[in-house]
């Protein structure tokens, strides 16, 4: 019996073993580190007030004149909710040369520091497959279409997605309305009031 061929083979499918078992550890470490985006602008969401976002594409200046730069398919903003939880409005406003209708992913935040925003996803924020901090998903939207979600204070990216180059700008218009404590305990407060009135006028 050849001892030798035997033990190197049983030494070669245990070093594969566990040389597999590292790579799926590293993996699944490096895909849930978190994403940190570049940046194409912040905004302060306040409640009462709207505002637009304009999108230019990577490879058109602001007049839509091709640049020569690469194509770039997402687009990252920075949104800062304040003392109020708020239930934001996006819609797409226009485009300028459209191709293909435009994705929105919605984000937590997970770096606190302002201007340096983070997005903790186990995935690939880029596809917005992700799970994790991935608070919204919204199906491709046409000029006109809108999709609402209700912010806590905090943080949040809003990412949007063009598959397509030809298209030249995105404006997407955001408006906020206060959704505090104390105006649902007003509401419910306001609801008693009135049924304890109809009960007493029977």
């Amino acid at each position: 019996m050849e001892i030798f061929p035997y033990w190197f083979t049983v030494f070669t499918k245990a070093l594969q073993t566990v040389l597999a078992a590292a790579a799926l550890t590293l993996a699944c470490a490096s895909s849930a580190a978190p994403v940190t985006p570049t940046l194409s602008g912040s905004y302060d969401v306040v409640n009462g007030n709207a505002f637009d976002i304009k999108t230019i594409a990577s490879n058109r200046d602001a007049d839509g004149t091709p640049n020569g730069n690469p194509y770039s398919v997402n687009y990252f903003y920075e949104l800062i909710v304040g003392a109020f939880d708020s239930l934001t409005t996006f819609m797409l406003g226009g485009t300028a040369n459209e191709t293909v209708p435009v994705r929105y992913f919605l984000w937590q935040d997970a770096n606190p520091v302002a201007g340096a925003a983070q997005i903790a996803a186990v995935g690939t924020a880029g596809n917005g497959v992700a799970q994790g901090a991935l608070k919204e998903t919204v199906p491709y939207l046409t000029v006109g279409q809108n999709f609402q979600y209700s912010l806590p204070q905090g943080q949040y990216v809003l990412q949007i997605q063009k598959t397509a180059s030809g298209w030249e700008s995105i404006t997407t218009n955001v408006s906020a309305v206060p959704l505090p404590g104390a105006l649902w305990m007003f509401g419910a407060a306001l609801m008693g009031f009135v049924g304890f009135s109809s009960r007493r006028k029977v």
